[in-house]
């Protein structure tokens, strides 16, 4: 495909074997690859979206949804551009030419999500602000920088009013240092998120505890802290706590003159 734009509008289904190079897409001359149905990217065997016929970069735009569940390594050395869902279940996605929506430091738009056997990396991951929906699926999901191959998310420590950061099933988070949160942090059964060095739940933000467990050395609640799970620091409320769908364990109690319990 080169210079011209190819758009996928209906259910696209992306199948190959292990023999030579069946399932390549290559690409060149400025060419525009756009997804605005269901993109089934069910490859078996490593493949690849690339920039081999030369020329201008190529670029990949998902405003629907792209679903990874192939066991494959499948490499996107073209940008990659997410305003829509990217959901990779199974396999690795490596997104080595970059996601245009990762700014600097800074993921916005669309939605990531990343199950137990899967794996997404990204060029040049290191993400410190979330300003969009970002969902770890079970003890084995990751998220990683295809450079280096570290947790992208080791120093994530900011969650806007447009961010929603979601670990469930086993998926354990630990900040690095102190962490604000606008938007919605919510913490599914089974795992734990680790505030190291405290959290702070600003008005307008929810802290949800979806059977899941929140530790640290203290929590700012000026928001709402709702859900069932246990609550191992302590909570400065000048918002509110409530439990909701279960038992609610607040072992490091809560204090505040102004807030709602």
């Amino acid at each position: 495909i080169t210079e011209r734009s190819v758009n996928f509008a209906g259910t696209t289904t992306w199948t190959n074997a292990a023999v030579g190079n069946q399932g390549f897409f290559y690409t060149g001359s400025g060419a525009t690859l756009t997804n605005s149905g269901v993109f089934q990217d069910q490859t078996v065997a490593d493949t690849s979206i690339n920039n081999g016929l030369g020329g201008a970069d190529s670029v990949f735009i998902n405003t629907g949804t792209y679903t990874k569940s192939g066991a494959s390594t499948n490499n996107i050395s073209i940008a990659f551009n997410n305003l829509g869902t990217l959901d990779v279940s199974a396999g690795v996605l490596n997104l080595g030419g970059g996601m245009s929506n990762l700014i600097g430091t800074t993921l916005t738009g669309g939605a990531i999500q990343v199950g137990n056997s899967g794996v997404l990396k990204i060029n040049g991951a290191n993400i410190v602000t979330n300003a969009s929906t970002l969902v770890l699926d079970g003890p084995g999901s990751a998220l990683l920088d295809s450079g280096s191959g570290t947790d992208a998310l080791t120093n994530f420590a900011t969650n806007t009013a447009a961010g929603s950061f979601t670990i469930r099933n086993g998926r354990d988070f630990s900040t690095s240092g102190g962490f604000s949160n606008s938007g919605v942090v919510n913490i599914g059964l089974g795992s734990t998120f680790n505030a190291s060095g405290g959290f702070t739940n600003s008005s307008g933000a929810q802290l949800q505890i979806a059977g899941g467990s929140f530790t640290g050395p203290g929590l700012t609640n000026a928001g709402l802290v709702t859900g069932f799970g246990s609550l191992a620091a302590g909570v400065s409320n000048t918002g509110q706590v409530q439990a909701a769908g279960g038992v609610l364990t607040l072992s490091g109690g809560v204090q505040g003159s102004t807030g709602v319990v």
